[in-house]
């Protein structure tokens, strides 16, 4: 448990009060909005601290939420378990002096009772962030959300083994990124509206390869 204190900066056995102020300070100092677009070495050093930071706040919070301490371990033996809607309010909740805080979403772990489960940030009482959706149907999603969908960098993984690695907006493939089908194909380009859209290039698995311009979805050039 030491090592999620100081992935945040503090010394062991900080109050929950201080954690949730750590946290939000060191999630604004790597948010991965912060870096420049342009440097992958920045950027993925960004996702890569923001996740440590984020799954840091977790753990403690975890901790602090389902364990029971008595005198002899420092605590007041008063019961520490939280109330979902108390954990929500601890992280979204921002601190009276840090306005830019409301920004800042918590973490969180959901199932739905169709099986679906969605594990990650939430803001608003919405999938917000980075996290990561496993669907009762069998993809997984794995990447950034934006108020309930999958938006920004991410990555599927479908039932039928098929990947997609890129970007997506409003949960469409939108941008540029890379799908490799179960049988071997893979197109790497652009994307619109789930579809390839753009410039690509598409390589069969016998190795045959169609480059040029799409438009959604048939090479025209």
């Amino acid at each position: 448990m030491e090592q999620y204190f100081e992935t945040l900066k503090l010394k062991p056995g900080a109050s929950i009060e201080d954690v949730k102020r750590a946290y939000k300070v060191q999630v604004k100092i790597w948010h991965p909005d912060r870096f420049p677009a342009e440097s992958p070495r920045l950027q993925e050093k960004a996702h890569e601290m923001f996740q440590k930071v984020t799954a840091a706040y977790k753990k403690i919070c975890d901790a602090h939420a389902s364990h029971r301490y008595s005198e002899a371990s420092g605590w007041k033996g008063k019961s520490t378990r939280y109330t979902r809607a108390s954990r929500q309010s601890t992280q979204t909740t921002p601190d009276s002096d840090s306005q830019e805080s409301e920004s800042v979403p918590g973490f969180d772990t959901r199932v739905w009772p169709n099986g679906d489960k969605y594990e990650g940030q939430i803001f608003q009482d919405q999938m917000h962030g980075r996290g990561i959706f496993t669907s009762s149907q069998g993809y997984v999603y794995t990447g950034e959300f934006k108020y309930g969908k999958p938006h920004g960098l991410g990555k599927l993984v479908y039932d039928n083994g098929d990947q997609y690695e890129g970007s997506l907006v409003n949960d469409m493939l939108h941008g540029k990124g890379k799908y490799l089908y179960a049988n071997g194909d893979r197109y790497q380009g652009e994307f619109q509206n789930d579809l390839p859209h753009g410039h690509g290039v598409y390589i069969l698995a016998n190795g045959n390869i169609y480059s040029g311009s799409w438009e959604n979805g048939g090479l025209v050039s």
